[in-house]
């Protein structure tokens, strides 16, 4: 219980560690937009396709990640230079993808689409995490993702329920387009205490 607590401390006492929590539990409320039940609503009544695009969506989703690791591996050496510029990038053009997404009824581009959000997503998450595990104790980590994984489960078990919701009273379409700009407010939000901190201890 005390090491659980630990983590719990660490996440709200060290701001660079506060705000890449907050980030990853944005990222995991928009990621609720890609339950299955959404995607398949959102492939059968906006792009007008059958049940087998459902599967074509997120065969599209998982190539453009393999690509995005390829990609992350081949730009380490840059990546590492500018962790806060990827991570900013990476989450602005995922959420600029999102909203694209959401206004697009086209099957063919809604597959590039997802595929271009792989390397996005990638980048991202690869910066987000190499800065997590630079500004945290080594022996501290674990304590750290266990306080994270918590509050990540208990945000996407929420969001789910209220993505359902939200479906089904203004359609998939917005749901898409809200989970877009949701996370480029967040992205923006924990840009700018980023640069706060990067300012105040300059």
């Amino acid at each position: 219980m005390n090491r659980f607590k630990d983590g719990w401390k660490m996440i709200w006492t060290n701001k660079t560690v506060r705000t890449l929590t907050f980030m990853d539990v944005c990222e995991n409320i928009a990621g609720a937009l890609w339950v299955g039940p959404v995607t398949l609503a959102f492939v059968t009544l906006v792009l007008k396709q059958g049940e087998e695009w459902w599967g074509f969506i997120n065969a599209a989703y998982y190539i453009g990640a393999i690509i995005g690791g390829l990609l992350a591996a081949w730009l380490s050496r840059f990546i590492q230079k500018q962790l806060l510029l990827f991570m900013a990038a990476g989450s602005f053009i995922y959420a600029v993808l999102t909203i694209l997404f959401s206004l697009n009824s086209m099957p063919w581009l809604a597959l590039l689409l997802c595929i271009l959000m792989g390397p996005a997503y990638q980048i991202r998450d690869v910066s987000q995490q190499t800065i997590l595990q630079t500004e945290t104790p080594v022996h501290d980590l674990s304590k750290v993702y266990s306080a994270q994984y918590v509050l990540s489960s208990i945000s996407v078990s929420l969001s789910i329920f209220f993505v359902g919701l939200i479906a089904d009273a203004f359609g998939t379409r917005f749901v898409y387009l809200l989970g877009g700009l949701f996370v480029l407010v967040c992205s923006g939000i924990a840009i700018l205490s980023f640069m706060k901190q990067k300012k105040e201890s300059g």
